[in-house]
């Protein structure tokens, strides 16, 4: 380690068989470190993040509908939609059921 060089480290090497077991070995901002201060110009209020629970069905709906074409292709889409949902939890299924009754009688009840 260089003479002069400006580390957190107060006795060279830190002890490496649980000398002094959890303790620092440093002083608190001995060499200049990052110093607490208040900033006055920081918001007395935290931010308030607006959420909503809107789910949009409509890509699906417009993608079981126009995009795939064939009976087949959408039976295939809905058993690759089911088969994950034998490791989900009930209440995630019924969830996903009802919103897939949202988006038409035929997908969700394929689904269902």
């Amino acid at each position: 380690m260089p003479l002069y060089e400006k580390t957190y480290v107060r006795d060279g090497r830190p002890p490496t068989n649980l000398n002094m077991k959890n303790a620092p070995n440093y002083y608190p901002n001995s060499f200049h470190g990052p110093v607490p201060y208040v900033d006055e110009r920081r918001p007395l209020k935290k931010l308030e993040v607006l959420e909503n629970n809107a789910v949009y069905v409509e890509p699906l709906w417009y993608f079981y509908n126009h995009i795939i074409n064939d009976e087949d292709q959408r039976l295939r889409f809905i058993t690759n939609v089911a088969v994950p949902l034998a490791q989900v939890t009930p209440p995630v299924v019924q969830r996903l059921l009802f919103f897939s009754m949202l988006n038409g009688p035929t997908f969700g009840g394929y689904l269902a």
